[in-house]
């Protein structure tokens, strides 16, 4: 199955914006329990032009994103609560990073409702969306409150559980680091469960695709 998806949800593999936001810096007190990380992070801020990306006169924005659009991703939905109520957005931008600590990332706008959120210290949920979930996808990738209001959810360890997902792991923010329009954010994994016989929703050249084995 497959179908058109909303081009400006995913676009270079994050989310759709929804309000505006000033950047920031990494979080000294997370830097400090883990030294490896904190060179790894002022190595790459060092690098060879100050942390800037040099100018580039022949990048072209829209074939930039059409090469990234040709490779094939998972869909998630991150979750938490914040305030009493459940918060969500589907994010595409998704990976695994390390075994030992159990980490993951996620990038999301700089000018995500959800980013705040983390910033503040909010516990978060990644819900790997199966095959046949394209709806719910379409529904966390807009604009506005109450995004789960018509999905199916129930609260596990404090978070927003997406009902039938392939996979589900329960975060703490690790740290959070800078990533030009983005906030690369690193979750500690605190849970993990999977559905071993669901297959995954992917997204691929701005169109859902269940995937089939």
């Amino acid at each position: 199955m497959r179908t058109d998806a909303n081009e400006s949800d995913h676009a270079a593999g994050g989310n759709r914006p929804d309000a505006n936001r000033n950047g920031h810096d990494v979080n000294g007190d997370d830097l400090d329990r883990n030294p490896g990380f904190a060179a790894a992070v002022a190595a790459g801020r060092a690098g060879s032009h100050n942390g800037t990306a040099p100018p580039s006169q022949e990048l072209v924005p829209d074939d930039f994103r059409e090469t990234l659009s040709s490779i094939p991703t998972a869909v998630t939905i991150v979750t938490t609560i914040a305030g009493g109520r459940p918060h969500a957005t589907t994010v595409s931008a998704f990976s695994s990073l390390s075994v030992d600590p159990p980490l993951v990332m996620i990038a999301l706008s700089r000018s995500s409702d959800l980013l705040g959120m983390l910033e503040r210290g909010c516990r978060f949920g990644v819900n790997l969306l199966s095959a046949g979930q394209e709806q719910l996808g379409r529904t966390c990738a807009l604009k506005g409150q109450d995004k789960l209001a018509s999905v199916p959810w129930y609260e596990v360890d404090g978070l927003p559980r997406i009902e039938d997902c392939a996979g589900w792991l329960t975060c703490e923010v690790w740290d959070l680091v800078p990533g030009g329009d983005h906030v690369i954010v690193l979750g500690l994994i605190t849970g993990c469960e999977s559905a071993r016989q669901a297959s995954p929703l992917i997204y691929h050249r701005r169109r859902y695709f269940d995937f089939v084995a």
